[in-house]
């Protein structure tokens, strides 16, 4: 019957149930992706292949990603604004993993037509990227907590859009364990800021290191070498 039904369907209406499944698919394999990546860290088992990052190069590709998550464009109107040769100490896939966690989640609550700005400077011996919306904010209560694994706000817009209250903790657990933090501001009712500071690239006089190093129960690798 589901052959049959495919075969009346015009071209248009099976592309767009192909856009669907497409979208779904990916949407699963991130809540998969995250749940390994919390049981890497539980047994201390994770491995950091850091090098230098280009961050302007990074953040283009994770609005690429996030963006054909939707059909046809952003929901939101996104402003981006990278410093020039701003590069950034990093375990490149999971620095993309950083920041697409915390632009998933501005689009996630900002109301369509609503903005999200991605800034990123040069802060001392730091990167500094913002990733700042005017969507619905974040309870005062909450915001002590809105980094805890398994937690989420309660407010309507947590409810209808579900989850399961791991992007943002894994955000932290990743930033920190490339020597950086994450900080968060937010009124409820007139959006959100999230802050990530990030040490920049090292040198490349400075030799890369030949062995992991254990650092807080993550394995450090610079330069990519074993």
């Amino acid at each position: 019957e589901t052959a049959v039904a495919w075969d009346k369907w015009d071209e248009a209406a099976k592309r767009d149930l192909m856009k669907d499944m497409e979208i779904y698919t990916k949407q699963l394999k991130q809540i998969v992706d995250v749940m390994i990546d919390f049981s890497l860290f539980s047994s201390e088992t994770i491995n950091l292949r850091q090098s230098p990052v280009d961050v302007k190069s990074a953040i283009a590709q994770v609005v690429s990603d996030v963006t054909d998550g939707f059909k046809g464009s952003l929901p939101i109107d996104l402003h981006v604004a990278v410093a020039d040769d701003l590069r950034v100490q990093a375990d490149p896939a999971r620095f993309n993993q950083v920041i697409q966690a915390l632009l998933d989640n501005a689009v996630k609550f900002t109301p369509a037509g609503g903005h999200v700005q991605i800034k990123a400077t040069k802060l001392g011996d730091t990167a500094s990227i913002e990733m700042r919306d005017d969507g619905v904010g974040i309870p005062a209560e909450a915001l002590p907590r809105i980094f805890e694994q398994f937690y989420q706000a309660d407010n309507s817009k947590t409810r209808t859009f579900g989850g399961m209250g791991m992007g943002l903790a894994l955000v932290e657990r990743l930033t920190e364990a490339h020597g950086g933090r994450v900080e968060v501001e937010s009124k409820e009712g007139e959006g959100s800021k999230f802050t990530v500071i990030w040490p920049l690239a090292r040198a490349t006089t400075e030799a890369p290191k030949a062995a992991a190093a254990a650092e807080g129960g993550f394995h450090v690798f610079d330069g990519g070498t074993l």
